[in-house]
């Protein structure tokens, strides 16, 4: 699905996400409207795209869209609807196409809680690696990360492979 080098990025971004305590009170929640507004657009864009059949079918593309957009009856906040934004990308698999997160987001949340203190890498046998310490965290350079929260490296690529 992803080359090495997307599937390290894309972990580490999730790694961070990961360590983030939200609450639904800290975030401001989107109206059902704005939301299926917001993600009719979306849709569009990713229908545009070269070849957004090549791993699935447009019937099962479709269905999954419209279950998606089913889901949008209820409000949500920036990180549940960018879940499902991500969700719909993940469906053409081409390693290209991406959603990313507001800026500003991240921003607050990295001065709040502090940054994820690894570069990682992901080997293609699921694999994950410290690559480099960034600030100060207690791993080195060439450890194997066996579990992250308690959580195995299978399990929590399970948890982000939709995404």
């Amino acid at each position: 699905m992803f080359k090495s080098n997307e599937r390290s990025i894309l972990v580490l971004f999730f790694v961070i996400l990961s360590c983030f305590q939200i609450t639904a009170q800290e975030e401001k929640v989107y109206t059902p409207k704005k939301l299926v507004k917001d993600f009719e657009n979306f849709e569009q864009f990713l229908r545009a795209h070269p070849d957004p059949y090549t791993h699935i079918t447009e019937t099962d593309f479709t269905k999954k869209m419209e279950a998606i957009k089913a889901s949008l009856d209820v409000p949500h906040t920036q990180m549940e609807f960018y879940k499902k934004l991500s969700s719909a990308v993940a469906l053409i698999k081409d390693g290209h196409s991406s959603v990313n997160f507001s800026q500003f987001w991240m921003e607050k949340r990295k001065k709040e809680f502090g940054c994820f203190p690894y570069e990682l890498h992901l080997t293609n046998s699921n694999e994950l690696y410290v690559l480099k310490n960034l600030n100060g965290g207690e791993m080195k350079s060439g450890v194997k990360i066996l579990s992250i929260d308690g959580i195995s490296v299978d399990s929590f690529l399970n948890i982000i492979d939709p995404y």
